[in-house]
């Protein structure tokens, strides 16, 4: 049984709704983390979205509830020794049995 064209229009529109709401919602973040910069604020975002961070952020990686590293992000990549955000954090928080840093 295939979808109907109502059904299909309903489901690009919800899709162009929800795009609208994520755009909304990061033109705020954008607002506000301009705002703190302006007024010399510090603000605290915890994410699981690495992709949410900036190279220029300073950041905390917390793994067990132990922070294992911390500093502006690109510098815990370098010093991390990974080419990405991602992959130092996922070698900061290994489960392998090594020791994290």
């Amino acid at each position: 049984m295939g979808l109907s064209a109502g059904s299909t229009l309903s489901g690009a529109a919800l899709g162009e709704i929800d795009a609208e709401e994520h755009q909304r919602a990061a033109d705020e973040q954008v607002k506000r983390h301009a705002l703190a910069r302006e007024q010399n604020l510090a603000v605290l975002w915890a994410t699981h979205l690495i992709d949410e961070i900036d190279g220029g952020d300073d950041i905390v990686v917390l793994h067990k509830g132990r922070v294992v590293e911390r500093g502006k992000a690109r510098e815990v990549v370098k010093r991390a020794g990974a080419g990405s955000l991602a992959q130092a954090f996922d070698g900061l928080t290994n489960e392998s049995g090594e020791e994290a840093r």
